[in-house]
């Protein structure tokens, strides 16, 4: 990123942000662009540092990477300013999130609707300030066609399945929990909801 002329840059040195990095960096600057390797992991890392960003307050953007490919991959392959495009071009987190889950891509059936937007929702409650965060819900409401009330009165629960809980950022537990507790409300209703809207728009 330097020898792209891009200054302002750290590097957490390790396989994802950590709480206490954010926490620094937030002392530094309100802004943050995330820029991790564009394969699966790096995916992943990004919506666990977007979490952690958005959590300290950061306004935060994701530079978009070619798929399987890093930063130097792109510097090398195509020289300095693809990779300054990338940085200057990076868009929103939400934006990002939508391009990265898909969850309004024609063709999913309910529950995988619904495991996408749980996904991101993941990420958008760790938004402190509730205003913020009514917006972004807001946004994500129209880009999935599911009513705000719908999404808004669910952002305390979890709408992913019961799944046991990474040891960290950046990691997955393997063993799948197992739970008899009855679906909350929240869930049952937007679940209700898509199983609707997909019987009404086959």
């Amino acid at each position: 990123l330097v020898r792209a002329g891009i200054q302002e840059t750290v590097a957490s040195m390790g396989t994802a942000l950590t709480p206490e990095q954010a926490e620094k960096l937030r002392r530094l600057c309100p802004h943050a662009i995330v820029c991790y390797d564009g394969d699966s992991a790096g995916r992943k890392a990004t919506h666990g540092a977007l979490g952690l960003l958005l959590a300290q307050g950061f306004d935060a953007r994701v530079a978009r990477m070619p798929a399987g490919e890093d930063p130097d991959d792109l510097l090398r392959r195509e020289g300095p300013d693809p990779l300054a495009h990338a940085i200057d071009g990076a868009p929103d987190d939400l934006t990002w999130l939508l391009e990265d889950v898909r969850p309004a891509e024609s063709g999913l059936e309910s529950g995988e609707k619904r495991e996408r937007i749980g996904r991101i929702l993941e990420v958008l409650k760790m938004i402190p300030d509730r205003i913020l965060r009514y917006e972004q819900y807001r946004k994500l409401s129209t880009a999935v066609s599911v009513p705000l009330e719908v999404l808004w009165g669910g952002e305390k629960t979890n709408l992913r399945a019961e799944k046991s809980r990474p040891t960290g950022v950046g990691t997955q537990g393997n063993t799948p929990v197992l739970s008899a507790v009855e679906a909350p409300p929240v869930e049952r209703q937007l679940l209700r909801f898509l199983m609707s809207d997909a019987e009404h728009n086959p």
